[in-house]
């Protein structure tokens, strides 16, 4: 873990101090001094498996100041929980789309590559089917909980005996809508 340099930093302490390491920080007018650290993988690895960071501080036997580390930069102006919520919600739905699409394109793709002229089984069937199996349960991860589920539950798409409970709830909300 080392110091590095940022955007927001107008001092830098033990800058000609061989014994340390130059420290560059961004002093507010109240007192606050703010720095960034940079992890190696390594260490990033470790926290995120052990959950703890180690924290020495030399005070010289003078009293301890308060201290704060987070992950957040407190230049950023942190948009309010509700809001990250649903930009979340976006991404993971633009994610499980992109998911879908491509796992269906690589589904047709094997079907249509990967397929013998003649009867009888042949490595490449099993290997087809082996294939599909795989990219039809990633298609499965993908598209469970997705917009594209409840639209196909919207559109009569998927017949009531194989829905799943949530495609159900879906369901019954619309009938509920349309129903006075």
């Amino acid at each position: 873990m080392k110091p590095i340099e940022f955007p927001e930093q107008n001092c830098v302490y033990a800058k000609d101090q061989p014994e340390y390491l130059p420290l560059p920080v961004h002093k507010t007018p109240d007192g606050m001094v703010i720095s960034c650290w940079a992890l190696t993988w390594r260490e990033r690895l470790k926290m995120a498996f052990t959950g703890r960071i180690w924290w020495s501080v030399l005070t010289f036997n003078h009293p301890l100041q308060p201290q704060l580390p987070t992950v957040d930069s407190p230049f950023v102006n942190v948009a309010p929980r509700r809001e990250r919520r649903c930009c979340v919600k976006r991404i993971v739905q633009h994610i499980r789309t992109l998911g879908i699409n491509h796992t269906a394109s690589a589904m047709n793709w094997c079907s249509n590559h990967i397929v013998t002229a003649s009867t009888d089984i042949r490595w490449q069937d099993h290997l087809r089917w082996w294939t599909e199996a795989r990219l039809s349960a990633l298609f499965g991860f993908f598209y469970a909980g997705s917009d594209e589920e409840i639209t196909a539950v919207y559109n009569d798409e998927i017949p009531v005996e194989h829905m799943s409970p949530r495609q159900r709830a879906a369901y019954g909300k619309m009938i509920a809508e349309v129903l006075p």
